[in-house]
């Protein structure tokens, strides 16, 4: 009495490296997954509005300064 399954006693394993047939590269599996693309965090235009909103802040605010303590803010 043989162990052997006599359907698989005679079958090749298709991952077989001695086939005979070469596997093309890559085909081991699913693929790799694709890296997600990632907007990066500020773009060269929020850059500008950022300067430009800056530098107009400040120009107002330098504007507007008391040239000095007046009597208004003494304590």
């Amino acid at each position: 009495m043989s162990l052997i399954n006599p359907k698989n006693a005679n079958s090749k394993n298709p991952t077989d490296s001695s086939s005979g047939q070469a596997k093309p590269p890559g085909s081991g599996g699913a693929p790799p997954p694709a890296k997600p693309v990632v907007a990066p965090l500020f773009r060269p235009i929020d850059w500008l509005t950022f300067g430009i909103t800056t530098l107009l802040e400040i120009i107002g605010y330098v504007v507007t300064l008391a040239p000095d303590l007046t009597l208004d803010d003494s304590g």
